[in-house]
């Protein structure tokens, strides 16, 4: 077809590319002569053109006696003259015309040199629609190396266009969709490299590819283009972001005068109307532009940090306000919505009066507004190191305040305590470290202030109770390792000896791992850890729950309690005495060759030359040997020596930062090692606050009885298993108590977190056949994982401000009708899940990805998150999906696949829910 372009003035100035094209047409087409170009005889830059392996000189021509000049060259061999002239061929004559390509000066069409550029015999249809526009479009090209040629030798818009912005300005999408474009827009040398596009293109080149590219990107082409064209790309996806904060959000924030407002600025600014339709498709995009960002590689971390600076910094040009609570991407919205939890916390606290405690009801308010942070991407659900400390200390707030519903109970019988303190108690001392991080907003510092104040009155007065049980129990040290509270010098007996004598004649061997100082608190990140991200698998010994926590020695000191938890009995002493008692418990229960090597490893073993292993040769080959070598122990130091020269609060323990505990677990995994992970003691924190200096103590929380008796902060314990000298001691309690100098922490009293010793039992994947285990029924405490269920329905009067609060979990046995009804702004068409699973793209994404889980399986699984408000624990996804929990992880991530689409996170695991985005749900499948 041959091509339609207005009429222009073929007699152009033309440039190096369109030379060199010309001269390719003509070597492809083994046309003879002088290449002639009808042209403005002007030329810039240097006149020696190389080409297809040539060379060439250009010779500017503006009469024929210049023609002639050039002529004279023309049985050179190089450089070969290349004319040009404005000269037509009746100009010229015949006598000039004849020596020349095709007898005449040649019109530079670009679109055959285009052609030729992309090895194509055809085009499409209307390539351009200016020969302008085509000639720069050449121009942009002619330097371009390796161009893909045209398909079955077709020049298509769609191909040329691609190729033109793909290697002109970075935007490698073959069909840039409003996403791809924004993603773009936020790598700065990208809008470097399309400035200088544009500045050297011809206007209506520019104008033919804002052309191109309005089809892919449907409703927010003419807002996206206008303002690209206008300023630039770097503010496309900031100005999206704010877009996004014009559009109706939750009740509480703005009214409709400032949405419009903000809406005029933002015209203004990008120089076109916006239509509620384009509106609403560019800030979709640009919110899913700005998810992508945050969870996207470490290299699109500058960019994104850039961008949404930028958008914040837009938004408060524009006066944006409180209006930028509603973005679930700018930065800025997050200390909105965490000011509007502690505002909506308050009345809650203020209803809390002495001797009673919250009601489940009063807390909607606070869990629709913390809804609303988990939905900030900065944030999200479940617990991770990386959310910003702000977002750590209002999940903290909202969980102590689900705690405070239910009463406190001081401790009544010994046997129970160790667990009991586990299961509950320490999840609230975890919250109150991250509260004591502080964050630096007026309204949320007096209600983290209130709340701390409470909460750890109720639990001093627990710890007092507890340690009163202690003191009784102190002089009669039990015998029978079977009898609960667990004592720390029965753990050997009663958790490592079982696991080494299963039921079945395969052999199974043990790591002990005992991390110095270790509180339960500190235990639940290490083990949330170890489980969501290391593949582990938390067990416990069938049919004796009280062995997942001990009673440590008293006082709770390394030299007491370690040493009687690897001496298998009461005894103080230091490594070598450990190392000693530890081979004689072996030897009595006939566990291993002592003749094979040692088989417990000090800070000082562990950290000996490992000629470039994880670890050193010594402690590798006790691990790998499991015949000889059944139980090996190692004592790690890192959280004891914290409490000397670092600081525990807001310390998030993991596998990585306990030193050389990931690389004791992979080498335990490797050859099928079950693990035991313990401690000796717990600790308490220093928080800065007043203590009791004792110029003769030299102990930080225990004293000796012979002075003064115990205050109401202390207890005085004396007997079988209390290892000082004289059989008797004065613990400090409260932990706001210590003596001497000031340190980082304290352990060696007698609070519930320096005396509960707690233990894990974690099996690689799965539990070993054989072994008396049965998957740890520990978890998380309710309050913990998610919003309580209130005593009785919100009354209409009563109903809060702003989105309800999502729904209670349903029970594992709960009918649909005994389930709480879904929150408004989530609740589903009864049929939206059956609309999904007809839906074409599931179906061929569940036949390609995950063919084995059932249509009614995942529907179970939708229904079930939905009618939770978007999160459940992962045990009752396990049940839904008819899969173990041990299977879960997987089966999640082949789901993933089927309903996560173009990186769109619908889908979610950590280590402790399984969590689904409704509302992109929706979006992704076109639901309504």
């Amino acid at each position: 077809m041959s091509p339609t372009t207005t009429t222009d003035n073929l007699a152009a100035t033309v440039d190096r590319s369109t030379v060199i094209a010309q001269i390719r047409l003509m070597r492809r087409k083994r046309r003879r002569g002088v290449l002639a170009i009808l042209a403005t005889p002007v030329w810039s830059g240097t006149d020696v053109l190389e080409a297809d392996g040539s060379t060439y000189r250009v010779w500017p021509c503006p009469s024929r006696l210049a023609v002639r000049d050039a002529l004279r060259h023309r049985h050179e061999t190089e450089p070969a003259p290349v004319i040009l002239t404005d000269l037509e061929a009746a100009e010229l004559g015949d006598g000039i015309c004849d020596h020349l390509v095709d007898h005449r000066p040649l019109s530079p069409h670009p679109l055959s040199a285009l052609l030729d550029l992309f090895s194509a015999d055809r085009q499409e249809t209307q390539l351009f629609t200016t020969t302008a526009g085509a000639r720069s479009a050449l121009s942009r090209l002619g330097a371009v190396q390796d161009i893909r040629p045209a398909p079955a030798g077709v020049l298509t818009r769609d191909h040329l266009f691609h190729t033109l912005v793909s290697t002109g300005f970075g935007l490698e999408e073959p069909e840039p969709s409003p996403v791809d474009v924004l993603l773009w827009s936020a790598v700065p040398d990208h809008v470097a490299r399309f400035e200088l596009w544009r500045r050297d293109a011809h206007p209506d080149l520019v104008a033919e590819v804002f052309g191109w590219l309005r089809p892919g990107l449907g409703r927010a082409a003419s807002a996206l283009t206008t303002a690209w064209s206008r300023s630039g790309p770097a503010d496309l996806l900031p100005l999206g972001l704010v877009a996004g904060l014009t559009l109706e959000g939750a009740a509480s924030v703005g009214q409709s005068r400032g949405e419009s407002v903000l809406l005029g600025r933002l015209e203004e600014r990008i120089g076109t109307e916006l239509t509620e339709a384009a509106t609403v498709a560019w800030a979709v995009a640009a919110a899913d532009a700005g998810r992508r960002l945050l969870t996207g590689r470490p290299d699109d971390h500058l960019a994104r940090d850039a961008a949404l600076r930028r958008a914040d910094a837009l938004a408060v040009d524009l006066r944006a306000g409180e209006l930028v609570r509603r973005s679930d991407v700018l930065p800025n919205a997050l200390p909105f919505r965490l000011t509007a939890l502690a505002r909506a916390a308050a009345p809650a606290l203020e209803s809390w009066t002495p001797g009673s405690q919250i009601d489940t009801a009063a807390l909607a308010p606070v869990e629709a507004v913390w809804d609303e942070v988990e939905q900030h991407v900065q944030v999200g659900p479940g617990d991770s190191p990386t959310q910003p400390a702000g977002a750590r200390v209002g999940r903290a707030l909202v969980r102590l305040l689900r705690r405070a519903t239910v009463p406190l109970r001081p401790f009544l019988d010994i046997a129970t305590l160790p667990v009991r303190y586990r299961d509950d108690e320490s999840w609230i001392d975890t919250a109150v470290n991250d509260l004591f991080e502080g964050y630096d907003d007026p309204a949320m510092a007096q209600v983290v202030d209130h709340i701390l104040g409470r909460i750890r009155l109720a639990r001093a007065a627990q710890d007092r109770a507890a340690a009163q049980l202690i003191a009784g129990t102190a002089a009669d040290p039990a015998v029978d390792a079977t009898q609960n509270p667990m004592l720390v010098e029965h753990v050997l007996d009663r958790v490592v000896l079982p696991l080494t004598r299963p039921a079945a004649d395969d052999a199974s061997s043990v790591l002990l791992v005992v991390a110095d100082g270790m509180s339960a608190a500190a235990l639940h990140d290490v083990i949330a850890d170890a489980c969501g991200f290391g593949g582990w698998l938390e067990a416990e010994i069938a049919g004796d729950p009280g062995s997942r926590a001990a009673l440590a020695a008293l006082p709770t000191l390394t030299r007491l309690s370690r040493c009687s938890l690897l001496s298998g009995r009461l005894v103080a002493g230091e490594a070598a005495d450990e190392r000693r008692n530890f081979d004689r418990w072996l030897r009595s229960k006939a566990l291993g060759r002592l003749s094979a090597g040692p088989t417990l490893f000090h800070k000082g073993d562990l950290e000996a030359r490992s000629a470039g292993f994880a670890l050193p040769e010594p402690v590798r080959a006790a691990i790998d040997d499991t015949a000889y070598r059944p139980v090996v122990a190692c004592v790690l130091n890192t959280i004891d020596d914290a409490l000397d020269r670092s600081d525990p609060i807001g310390t998030h323990w993991t596998t990585s930062t306990i030193t050389h505990l990931d690389n004791l677990l992979t080498a335990a995994a490797r050859v099928g090692r079950t693990v035991v992970l313990t401690s000796d003691h717990g600790h308490v924190v220093e928080r800065r606050e007043l203590g009791i200096d004792r110029s003769g103590e030299k102990t930080a929380r225990w004293r000796s009885a012979d002075g003064d008796g115990p205050t109401d902060r202390e207890v005085l314990v004396q007997g079988g298993r209390v290892l000082t000298e004289a059989g008797t001691a004065i613990l400090a309690v409260e932990e706001q108590l210590r003596y001497g100098t000031k340190k980082a922490g304290y352990h060696g009293g007698a609070a519930l977190a320096e005396i509960v010793v707690p233990v894990a039992i974690l099996a690689a994947g799965s539990i070993p056949p054989g072994l008396p285990l049965v998957e740890s029924a520990g978890g998380t405490p309710e309050w913990w994982a998610g919003p309580l269920a209130p005593a009785q329905p919100l009354r209409e009067s009563q109903a809060p401000s702003v989105r309800p609060v999502r729904s209670r979990e349903p029970a594992l046995f709960d009918t649909p009708a005994t389930v709480a009804p879904e929150r408004p702004a989530r609740a589903a068409p009864a049929d939206a899940v059956t609309a999904l699973l007809r839906h074409r793209l599931f179906e061929a994404n569940r036949a390609r990805f995950a063919p084995t889980v059932s249509p009614e399986r995942i529907a179970a699984l939708l229904r079930g998150l939905i009618a939770a408000g978007g999160s459940q624990p992962r045990a009752q996804a396990a049940v839904a999906l008819e899969v173990p929990e041990r299977r879960l992880s997987g089966t999640l991530a082949v789901l993933g696949q089927v309903l996560n689409i173009d990186g769109v996170t619908v889908l979610s695991q950590d280590p402790t829910r399984v969590q689904l985005s409704v509302q992109r749900l929706y979006e992704q499948f076109g639901l309504r």
